[in-house]
């Protein structure tokens, strides 16, 4: 009886630095999100994204030095949702920097072997401090989407192939 209710108490104290970790991130990368001017890059997303849907996958084909058509994309749908000021071009990519923050715990507990989700929170509180993170995070382009699509691939390879006993077929 003794050793749920303690494991219960841990989960609960992992859940609660979890929340803490993703607020001080969430307020740290929000912190005068909207004080600069959008940079040349990120009026060239805004310009990108505000185009019609087909608009846009023509424009990228076509465009050589552009990003791949997801992000533009998913900030076309957000700029329907939350609108084209500085402030929510810019809350996109802090909302995709907390989902790597997060991956980064995953990423961090199938690594070292543990299922319990304390292992990840120290990898997952130094990405959020990094200051290429903390910069990238606050700015309206993919980078932050490109962490997360980054650390979802590594962790799926670590979850699905490494461990098999007859690579590279998945696990």
């Amino acid at each position: 009886m003794d050793s749920a209710v303690n494991s219960q108490r841990r989960n609960l104290l992992v859940l609660l630095a979890w929340c803490l970790l993703l607020m001080l991130a969430w307020g740290l990368w929000l912190w005068r999100l909207d004080a600069n001017d959008l940079t040349f890059d990120e009026a060239a997303t805004y310009l990108v994204a505000n185009r019609p849907l087909p608009d846009i996958l023509r424009y990228l084909r076509t465009a050589v030095r552009e990003h791949p058509p997801v992000y533009y994309l998913l900030i076309r749908g957000w700029m329907v949702l939350a609108g084209t000021g500085e402030f929510t071009l810019r809350l996109f990519s802090v909302g995709a920097g907390l989902v790597a923050l997060t991956l980064t715990g995953w990423l961090a507990r199938l690594a070292m072997g543990r299922s319990g989700s304390a292992g990840g929170l120290l990898p997952a509180a130094l990405l959020a401090v990094v200051p290429g993170m903390v910069y990238y995070a606050r700015e309206a382009r993919m980078y932050s989407l490109g962490v997360v699509w980054t650390v979802l691939s590594a962790g799926l390879f670590l979850r699905d192939w490494l461990p098999a006993k007859d690579w590279p077929r998945r696990a």
